[in-house]
């Protein structure tokens, strides 16, 4: 049984697809025998017709430019924490104070921060640096550990 297929929750990618998948199953079943040559070079036809005029999306420099830099921003927030976990096993309590801090201002953000999209680890790192910059206890903190950079 042949059911209508409602088109129109397909995206413009999708429906070429569809339409071309259509297209070879219906060419690999021998469209002679079937009696669906007539149909079928018209279905060719509009797919290719739709095929060059649809431009399918591709990164720009933009997008490419946006994930290198967050890639790199993942790596400079991994390396500050690892250098804070570090000190929490100094010998010097004091430095392991200073680290806890920062440890502990940290991990009201969550765990996992550079693991969030690139909207909502912007919006973390944003609030977090704000405590940086703003949190007496936490300045003090980094500047200890020499962090402040």
């Amino acid at each position: 049984m042949i059911q209508d297929i409602p088109t129109s929750i397909f995206i413009n990618g999708e429906f070429i697809g569809l339409f071309t998948n259509i297209y070879n199953t219906c060419n690999d079943s021998n469209p002679t025998t079937l009696k669906i040559n007539a149909p079928l070079v018209d279905v060719k036809t509009a797919v290719e017709a739709v095929n060059t005029l649809y431009v399918r999306p591709q990164k720009s420099g933009e997008i490419i430019t946006i994930n290198n830099k967050d890639v790199l921003r993942d790596r400079y927030f991994t390396g500050i924490t690892k250098v804070v976990d570090g000190y929490t096993y100094h010998y010097d309590a004091t430095i392991v104070k200073a680290a806890n801090t920062i440890q502990l201002c940290i991990d009201k953000y969550g765990n996992n921060i550079v693991r969030q999209n690139l909207v909502t680890q912007t919006a973390t790192l944003d609030k977090l640096a704000v405590d940086f910059e703003t949190d007496d206890k936490v300045k003090a903190a980094l500047a200890l550990l020499n962090l402040t950079s």
